[in-house]
């Protein structure tokens, strides 16, 4: 719903910075780039397809 206004979403919605958590995210995977570490999401991010799959890239 890119670009939608908030007025007109209906609630309970996920609202997501994207250059935010794309930046989050590629900072995260060099931090753990060559390390062992469990990470656990603060919120039920893998259940929203859209978000797993632009993390994708930083699972190799």
């Amino acid at each position: 719903m890119l670009g939608t206004k908030i007025s007109k979403l209906e609630t309970p919605a996920l609202l997501v910075n994207l250059p935010a958590m794309e930046r989050n995210l590629a900072t995260m995977s060099e931090f753990f780039r060559g390390r062992a570490a469990k990470l656990r999401p603060h919120f039920k991010n893998h259940r929203v397809l859209a978000l797993s799959r632009a993390a994708e890239p930083y699972h190799r």
